[in-house]
């Protein structure tokens, strides 16, 4: 198994893969511990620093709740919320790996 060197690409790794398994299961249907993975992710970015995105995994969260009915309108809030969070962290992660220098100042001396 893969460890990060580093916090920042850690939580990143965390956050992408619990986003990753939501389609796995439906956004009608998301279980309670995949909820809980995603809201310990965000928990953890926001710590990170990286509170945009913690952000919004909470919005993804919130869309689930919110938009509860089994109309279009509520699946199209959860998907569109569920993308914008996927996408902005794997930007997140392409950008810090795409630039060594951030990734090597952050590892421990």
């Amino acid at each position: 198994m893969h460890h990060p060197s580093d916090p920042l690409t850690a939580v990143l790794d965390e956050a992408i893969s619990a986003m990753s398994a939501v389609p796995h299961s439906g956004l009608r249907h998301l279980s309670s511990p995949a909820r809980s993975r995603i809201d310990d992710a965000a928990t953890a970015l926001s710590r990170t620093g990286l509170t945009r995105a913690a952000t919004l995994l909470r919005a993804f969260l919130d869309a689930l709740d919110n938009g509860a009915g089994p109309n279009e309108e509520g699946l199209a809030a959860r998907s569109d919320a569920w993308l914008e969070a996927q996408l902005h962290l794997l930007v997140s992660s392409e950008l810090r790996s795409s630039r060594p220098e951030f990734v090597d100042a952050s590892a421990p001396s």
